[in-house]
């Protein structure tokens, strides 16, 4: 089966949560013999080459930098304009699209093709632009874009029970994973007292300003505790200001963004992940990769109390919940992972095996790929 994959997430290098579920999936399906190639932007970091890690081809649409593009909407109008036109004359047998911006570039050849196809939707994008118009106009059509489309996957069952509010049948769940051989629990010996970290995207919706006015109300009963941030994003001078005015410079460390395989290394040595969703309609739905990743590597999550991390965190069991944006209800659940390290290696190593029974993406990718090849079976019978 030859595969089309499209995505607005941007490869070279490979950044954000949706990038490696796109590629996650792509592997799968190329262990299970198909030909799979990704129509998708393109970072700095992109020679022209034709191919992604794995052998997996590649076209690239357009340059756009993740947290770096200006006017990203317009760059994404283009994307979809110049994606459209080739998928129309490309040859595949299958397509799969990722999220709405790439569902959007992909109905034109749904339509002129009537090709089996999914649609993958791991974010609600409309929710996080800063455009009035976009803001406004953008839900309707992101509510639409699921029907154009045979089957719909979904990265929690809080987003899918908005696609389902749509009248869309066909809708299941396969949350984000983890490479459980890249993520791996430390000994309790490795792991620093009171050192927390924080993996993702730095937006004013992740809450990075929160963890740190939470790590200030801690400093002084606790002048050890430290703070690890692995990312970067449109806030991260703005957090870096903050930490300073703080009189944090001594607890907190920024790395920007790293490769991928480097995270493990920051979570080996810390005692929790962090979690600290501001509300909005994408982050009330996601069930996001650093939590799975935090679980792979057996560290308890403490978490805001955002409806995808309540799909993901049995408060107590393998995290903690805080109401979302109190500060003082982050720094009673950090605290406790200070005063209780036993408590909280446990807490961790129960988030890890649940990690290797729901959250093992060599598993989960498969599942989304048997339902591609189910959909393009049930299509050649019926022609």
């Amino acid at each position: 089966m030859k595969v089309a994959i499209v995505t607005h997430e941007t490869f070279f290098p490979v950044k954000g949560g949706g990038t490696i579920r796109v590629l996650k999936i792509a592997e799968s399906f190329k262990r299970r013999g198909h030909n799979v190639k990704i129509f998708a932007p393109y970072g700095s970091q992109y020679d022209g080459e034709n191919e992604v890690e794995g052998g997996i081809n590649f076209y690239g649409v357009c340059n756009i930098e993740r947290f770096k593009t200006k006017n990203k909407e317009f760059a994404y109008l283009k994307y979809i304009l110049k994606t459209s036109v080739r998928l129309v004359f490309e040859d595949y047998d299958f397509l799969m699209a990722h999220i709405a911006v790439a569902g959007i570039s992909s109905i034109p050849a749904r339509i002129f093709k009537l090709s089996p196809s999914l649609i993958d939707l791991d974010d609600i994008i409309s929710g996080l632009s800063s455009f009035g118009f976009i803001k406004k106009v953008a839900p309707k059509i992101e509510r639409m874009i699921p029907h154009f489309y045979d089957s719909v996957s979904c990265m929690s069952e809080a987003l899918a029970e908005k696609v389902r509010e749509t009248g869309k049948k066909n809708v299941f769940v396969v949350p984000h994973g983890v490479d459980l051989k890249l993520f791996k629990p430390s000994n309790e010996e490795e792991r620093e007292l009171g050192h927390f970290v924080f993996s993702g995207g730095i937006e004013a919706h992740d809450g990075v300003d929160i963890i740190l006015r939470a790590v200030a109300l801690l400093k002084e009963k606790y002048p050890f505790i430290k703070l690890s941030v692995i990312g970067d994003g449109s806030k991260l001078s703005e957090c870096i200001n903050l930490c300073k005015e703080l009189g944090l410079s001594d607890n907190v460390v920024f790395t920007g963004w790293i490769d991928h395989r480097e995270i493990p290394k920051y979570h080996r040595k810390a005692s929790a992940g962090i979690i600290c969703d501001r509300y909005m309609p994408a982050t009330e739905i996601a069930l996001v990769v650093r939590g799975v990743e935090y679980m792979g590597s057996g560290l308890p999550i403490i978490a805001s109390d955002n409806k995808g991390n309540l799909e993901l965190i049995d408060d107590g069991e393998n995290g903690l919940i805080f109401e979302k944006e109190n500060i003082k209800a982050l720094a009673q659940k950090m605290e406790w992972v200070i005063n209780n390290p036993k408590g909280a290696f446990e807490m961790g190593m129960k988030g890890r095996k649940i990690a290797e029974n729901k959250y093992d993406w060599g598993k989960n990718a498969e599942e989304i790929v048997k339902r591609c090849e189910s959909i393009y079976s049930d299509y050649k019978n019926k022609f």
